[in-house]
């Protein structure tokens, strides 16, 4: 009777609510899911989004807090994806829990929202993270979120159920199949079952070089990492060419649409692009980049960037230089021999002109 009654009241309100689930919680210390199970049948529940209903936290290497990687609430509920989260905060404790910096669906922004006033019914404040100089009060990705108190874990102590989960190891493969490494662990972001094909194309890039009229180039300040520096681009999406995750990934955080894009370097599974043809005024995106700046090509050392990265980006310079230098002394060359055919013909020019070189032509470039 006691069962018919729920399935009725269900039907009724269309919607079930945090205490018609089980909890299921496997922890291991870089890692934590939450499985919202069927309160009969112990299954896995289907999610709102793509996938079965779980919250994922993950410890990533590079930031002192935990961050929450995926979040999908149960098909037909209603305030459970609150819980999962209020569960989440007791589990991070005093280290902090952050947003997603990759992508927040809707229903995440929306309960992300509810923590965000002050003295919220939750019981739940927030701290900027550091290094963000910005006053952005309104947005949920600045901020690292914490629990004042416990209490969730213990309401649903009953319908819960823990599990240590295993601990994870990349696998080590030779130095020259490494794949090149832009975010710290981005790859164990993707390391479910659900998401490894995925990932296999989450795992590229696409950076832009966009040099303007002075030969400077446009680097972007990283919003989760506050003190590196970076180019234009980003992962590809599944399915996506590199050119074209290059130029959508430059109009997502720039605001500039560019085209004439000049493959210069692929280093294992990022690929460097260049380009002096672009359109529109910078208008960053502050969920991803807080500044920007034209750089001199000689000035580059200036900036904190990854040292993997860093070379990359700088051996790319030397070769622009190197392009550049050969086209200088190439277009002396051309001068140099039309000063000769002007001296073959002294008496259409008058005289036989100088070949001294120049102060501008570089070492080599012609004249004695």
């Amino acid at each position: 009777m006691k069962l018919l009654f729920e399935n009725w009241r269900r039907l009724i309100k269309e919607s079930r609510g945090p205490n018609d689930f089980h909890y299921k919680i496997t922890q291991s210390t870089k890692k934590v899911v939450i499985e919202p199970l069927n309160l009969q049948t112990m299954a896995p529940e289907s999610g709102k989004a793509d996938g079965h209903a779980e919250v994922v936290l993950k410890k990533r290497t590079d930031i002192p807090h935990w961050q929450l990687a995926w979040s999908n609430s149960p098909a037909g509920s209603e305030g459970v994806g609150t819980v999962l989260y209020l569960m989440a905060l007791e589990i991070a404790g005093n280290e902090g829990l952050s947003p997603d910096d990759i992508e927040t669906n809707k229903d995440a922004e929306r309960v992300w929202a509810k923590f965000m006033p002050e003295n919220n019914r939750f019981g739940v404040f927030k701290e900027k993270k550091e290094g963000f100089k910005h006053d952005n009060d309104e947005n949920p990705f600045f901020f690292v979120f914490f629990k004042s108190k416990g209490g969730v874990l213990e309401q649903f102590a009953d319908h819960m159920t823990y599990e240590t989960g295993k601990e994870e190891e990349k696998p080590q493969m030779e130095p020259e199949e490494q794949p090149f490494d832009l975010e710290d662990d981005w790859d164990s972001l993707y390391d479910d079952e659900i998401l490894q094909e995925e990932a296999k194309d989450v795992n590229k890039f696409a950076k832009v070089l966009i040099l303007d009229k002075n030969d400077q180039i446009l680097l972007l300040k990283r919003s989760d990492k506050p003190y590196n520096w970076d180019l234009p681009g980003g992962h590809l999406k599944k399915g996506e060419e590199f050119a074209s995750a290059a130029k959508r990934e430059t109009k997502e955080e720039t605001n500039l649409t560019i085209s004439g894009l000049e493959h210069v370097k692929t280093a294992k599974n990022l690929r460097f692009y260049k380009t002096n043809s672009y359109k529109g005024q910078i208008k960053l995106d502050f969920s991803e980049n807080t500044d920007y700046k034209w750089v001199k090509i000689d000035n580059l050392g200036d900036f904190e960037m990854k040292n993997d990265f860093k070379r990359e980006v700088e051996g790319i310079i030397g070769t622009i230089k190197e392009d550049f230098q050969q086209k200088v002394k190439q277009k002396h060359r051309k001068m140099k021999l039309r000063l000769l055919g002007m001296g073959q013909n002294r008496d259409k020019y008058g005289k036989k002109p100088s070949y001294k070189r120049s102060k501008s032509a570089p070492p080599g470039a012609g004249g004695t």
